[in-house]
């Protein structure tokens, strides 16, 4: 494979496997990333994983804050090719252009499929048991480029978000490899479809607020995708308790009661719209995580809890 002048854009420590990658197999040298930021009480600027890991590595370490300084960036280097993997900025269709080869996006699912901010947790939050990575030219529309390559990845069934992301992170190396090998031989890009398209926008923190009028299988489906962000939470007597972990009941759920009620023997379990969500390991608001039975231990008057409904 002819040597290619590669710069790798990330924000995110999802990216560490390519970036071993193309330092072993291309000579990575130079990387681009956020500019730290402010942290802790006293507002220090700390650089993100990805930048630490790189800085680590014994590689330059770019933060263009704007586009003037990307551009300025991209100008002085004259990359061939820029590998992105969730940078975390727009590129511009100027920015586009400036690379002889273009750009590359690594995409954490089977593009159409899940395009957006969030396709792990979407894959998840729907019970999808197939998942991927997807490599393709970046254009200007939302993961909408032709495609270079693709890989696919079952899904477990119990698994995280931080966990998925993970085993695709690792995984992306392979189809990455793969389409520089096409770029290489001048081999061009395949479009997307346009059947099956489905959206993974961006999710907020209000995005994870429990609805107990939903069957248990959505909720603790919920519980795995918004781990380790933006979190499952509900809130009781006020507080808001984030719901690190959680199981269907096999067992029927009694007595009727209102929704967000919880049943306190022999587990810790809330009453959904349908069956009941065990709850194993929670944090509540200002404390430390721990299981769900130290946090009811921990509250006063046992009688009559409910969690807050949507």
């Amino acid at each position: 494979m002819s040597a290619l002048n590669i710069l790798l854009a990330s924000s995110d420590k999802v990216a560490i496997p390519i970036c071993d990658y193309l330092i072993q197999n291309h000579g990575l040298k130079k990387v681009i990333t956020g500019p730290d930021k402010p942290t802790g009480r006293g507002r220090n600027l700390i650089p993100n994983d990805f930048s630490a890991y790189c800085s680590m590595r014994g590689l330059e370490v770019l933060k263009p804050e704007n586009d003037a300084d990307l551009n300025s960036l991209l100008e002085e280097i004259k990359p061939d090719l820029v590998v992105t993997a969730a940078y975390g900025r727009l590129v511009t269709k100027h920015q586009l252009t400036m690379p002889t080869r273009g750009w590359l996006n690594i995409h954490f699912s089977l593009l159409p499929r899940w395009r957006g901010a969030a396709p792990v947790q979407f894959t998840i939050l729907n019970g999808d048991e197939l998942s991927g990575v997807t490599v393709f030219k970046l254009d200007v529309g939302l993961d909408t480029g032709p495609v270079y390559s693709s890989i696919e990845h079952r899904l477990e069934g119990d698994e995280t978000s931080g966990e998925l992301l993970d085993a695709l992170s690792r995984l992306a190396v392979k189809p990455l490899d793969e389409s520089l090998r096409k770029i290489d031989m001048g081999l061009d890009p395949i479009p997307q479809s346009s059947d099956q398209i489905t959206l993974a926008p961006k999710l907020s923190k209000t995005d994870g607020q429990m609805d107990w009028s939903a069957d248990s299988i959505s909720l603790e489906r919920k519980v795995r995708a918004f781990s380790p962000w933006p979190g499952a939470w509900s809130r009781l007597n006020g507080k808001q308790i984030t719901i690190l972990q959680a199981e269907v009941s096999k067992s029927p759920r009694g007595k009727d009661s209102a929704n967000g009620t919880l049943k306190l023997t022999p587990e810790i379990a809330v009453k959904c719209g349908e069956g009941l969500l065990i709850l194993k390991r929670v944090k509540p608001e200002g404390k430390k995580e721990m299981s769900a039975g130290e946090w009811v231990r921990g509250i006063q008057n046992r009688e009559h809890l409910q969690f807050e409904t949507i």
